[in-house]
């Protein structure tokens, strides 16, 4: 959870990747923020993996509805998967 403004307009960057390890091939990926949601996919096809130092810088903009906000990242790729998305560096900054 973190602060916000209600009302104010906020940025999330991060990086995204995807682990080759295991299927499947393409990872899903939902980002939640104060009940607000998108999807980011990955597809490993060819060796384009984290392993290898691929990685792409992901936004997605959203409005703070309350005093504060929880971000979340959840994986929907099947329950019996060893591999998925990779998020790192996580930065969220409030719109001027």
């Amino acid at each position: 959870a973190f602060s916000t403004t209600r009302g104010a307009s906020y940025a999330l960057s991060f990086l995204f990747s995807g682990n080759d390890g295991s299927p499947p091939t393409i990872k899903t990926m939902k980002v939640s923020i104060d009940h607000q949601f998108t999807t980011y996919t990955w597809d490993t096809s060819g060796g384009y993996s984290i392993e290898n130092g691929d990685y792409t810088t992901e936004g997605w903009k959203f409005r703070a509805t309350g005093r504060s906000a929880v971000l979340t990242f959840t994986s929907q790729d099947p329950k019996n998967s060893a591999s998925g998305a990779v998020v790192a560096a996580i930065a969220i900054t409030k719109n001027k």
